[in-house]
């Protein structure tokens, strides 16, 4: 199978980097930071609009969906899930070739049923975050059926993969370092959590679509619905704390968008290493072929450059010698 030039290349120049590690928490900042912020300013400004339900019962903590349901709130919840959802199909396919990189400590028989669990978890991963997409832009209070459908998709999607993933983490890590460990071990704790508040969440919501209780019914100082978004926001936050998980499995990358200037072949590394040691001019004719125009205009702006520099060192001996 051909290399693809940007798979396997060596970078000379870098235009950006950044740690992943720190790409990581933004992402799980992002939502975060949007989800508090409209549950202050709803309470504060529009407290009676989100705390009234369906059937008039008077609510204490409103759900999430309401907070991200009203204007203005609506516009920061999407900027910051849009903001988010990028970096988090990134942070997918990072862990997907994290896990395929675990397979060398398994056994060959049990390689192919791993590899294949692994592309099960990608995709439940992936199906979480379109359907949080989706919930976002379609509320409740504009399409209650569809954000309903979608909302479903999201939890069953959600916590298949939190599942799943403990499960292939503990597969592809037979040994544990301390670190990998604390990992595994807080990613058990938070599907735990999520599973706890998801059967609050649906016993709640049950009550409340069931009976619509007021607060004088229940024996508890609390609202069903109300119970129900206490549930809600417990299980997000579980859920958004799992995904931070990644920067204790991923300490140390980082990521680089550079300037590819040399195509290597595995199957030839020694061609690699004697191309690598030629001049910088000779490595620019040995490359040509294939390149774009671009990449050639960048090749030349580096081969004038390199004769500028001798220029100039020419003429600076030239006048120590006159």
């Amino acid at each position: 199978m051909e290399t693809k030039p940007c798979e396997s290349a060596v970078i000379e120049r870098v235009f950006f980097r950044v740690s992943f590690k720190k790409l990581a928490a933004l992402t799980v900042l992002m939502p975060l930071t949007s989800l508090l912020i409209c549950f202050v300013t709803a309470m504060i400004f529009q407290n009676k609009e989100v705390n009234t339900t369906f059937c008039d019962v008077y609510n204490i903590i409103p759900s999430i969906s309401a907070i991200t349901g009203i204007s203005p709130q609506r516009y920061i919840w999407r900027i910051g899930v849009a903001l988010h959802c990028t970096p988090r199909l990134l942070i997918t396919s990072v862990y997907y070739s994290y896990y395929v990189g675990l397979v060398i400590n398994l056994e060959s028989k049990v390689r192919k049923s791993y590899l294949r669990w692994v592309e099960v978890n990608y995709w439940l991963n992936v199906a979480e975050n379109l359907s949080l997409i989706g919930v976002t832009y379609i509320s409740n209070r504009e399409n209650y059926p569809i954000h309903e459908k979608l909302f479903i998709v999201f939890m069953s999607s959600s916590l298949s993969y939190m599942l799943l993933n403990c499960i292939i983490f503990r597969w592809g890590n037979p040994i544990m370092s301390s670190q990998t460990r604390k990992s595994y071990l807080m990613k058990l704790f938070l599907l735990s959590a999520k599973l706890v508040c998801t059967v609050g969440l649906l016993y709640f919501f049950y009550r409340h679509r069931r009976f619509c209780e007021e607060l004088g019914e229940l024996p508890l100082p609390f609202v069903v619905i109300s119970c129900f978004s206490f549930c809600e926001y417990c299980m997000a936050t579980a859920n958004m704390a799992y995904h931070a998980t990644v920067v204790w499995d991923c300490p140390d990358e980082c990521i680089i968008v550079g300037a590819p200037v040399l195509k290597t072949s595995a199957s030839n590394p020694g061609k690699v290493a004697s191309e690598t040691n030629l001049p910088n001019t000779r490595r620019h004719e040995k490359s040509h072929e294939g390149f774009t125009i671009t990449q050639r205009v960048d090749q030349l702006i580096e081969i004038l450059h390199v004769h500028f520099e001798s220029c100039e060192l020419i003429g600076q001996i030239v006048h120590l010698v006159g």
